[in-house]
């Protein structure tokens, strides 16, 4: 239940950032022409990717070993 919850909230969150608008703009349905892609993040996390003519473009990747907090980004230099 929460999973399609956060899965409906994040692909419509997407779309409002892509078109640069607030939460107003949730509670319309993509035309036409935009794909929104839900991203396997793992348990316990959603996200999704909104894009306009172009979809065939997103490329996703998956890290081998998930990072434990931010003190790793600056242990390895990043």
């Amino acid at each position: 239940m929460h999973e399609t919850f956060f899965a409906l909230w994040t692909a419509r969150e997407a779309y409002a950032k892509a078109i640069g608008r607030g939460l107003d703009a949730m509670r319309d349905t993509p035309p036409a022409g935009w794909t929104v892609r839900q991203l396997a993040l793992g348990p316990g996390y959603a996200g999704a990717v909104a894009v306009e003519h172009g979809a065939e473009a997103v490329r996703c990747w998956h890290w081998r070993e998930p990072l434990r907090d931010a003190r790793d980004v600056i242990d390895q230099g990043h």
